[in-house]
């Protein structure tokens, strides 16, 4: 109960920060540029949703290091992470809540793009060859493999500061991208910024 608690707070906490904006606009300004794009493109079905995922999987690690720097720094200045060290709140339970807001999400935030992208790639293209099983499989490996990022960056936005998370974020997106590559054969495995695009790519 303590923990739903706290989960209910962060909710709360967020409400009047770009948090929740963030989560909805990225979404649908993603779906409207590669339907459209896709909308005049000649390259095959298989490609279109390939590159689809690639792009989500390459961009995750940026804004997962945008996402944990502005929570972390809406903290940091709503009381210096005061509650996180208290000891009423152990500061697991206080992370582990922050952790949950932002997973969870995340998580609604992936099921919007990739719903919004079958949706139009579906009835509005009408290009789509897949089944939705498809999408939702390759949605929950990439979402899976993103989720220890969050845990790095909320480490890197409490030691080191929000510049250095998202600072972060766009080097792991640039190592992702290049992983894509025959650069990252053989020690992609050990990056974890570049899972979701090698798992998503496992699929094609």
């Amino acid at each position: 109960m303590q923990v739903l608690k706290l989960i209910k707070a962060d909710f709360m906490k967020l409400k009047y920060t770009p948090f929740y904006w963030i989560h909805i606009f990225v979404p649908i300004s993603v779906v409207t540029a590669f339907l459209l794009y896709y909308s005049y493109s000649k390259i095959n079905s298989i490609s279109k949703l390939n590159g689809f995922f690639e792009a989500i999987s390459i961009a995750f690690p940026l804004i997962i290091g945008v996402i944990c720097a502005l929570v972390m720094e809406q903290e940091k200045k709503a009381g210096k992470f005061k509650e996180m060290i208290s000891t009423e709140n152990s500061r697991g339970i206080c992370l582990f809540s922050k952790l949950m807001v932002m997973i969870i999400c995340g998580a609604i935030s992936l099921i919007i793009t990739v719903s919004g992208f079958y949706i139009g790639f579906q009835y509005f293209l009408k290009q789509n060859m897949f089944s939705i099983n498809l999408y939702i499989n390759i949605a929950v490996v990439v979402f899976i493999a993103q989720i220890s990022l969050y845990l790095f960056h909320v480490f890197l936005s409490i030691r080191f500061g929000s510049g250095v998370s998202i600072g972060m974020g766009i080097f792991e997106s640039m190592i992702s991208g290049l992983f894509i590559t025959g650069l990252g054969d053989g020690i992609w495995r050990y990056v974890p910024c570049s899972f979701a695009v090698r798992f998503s790519d496992g699929f094609f």
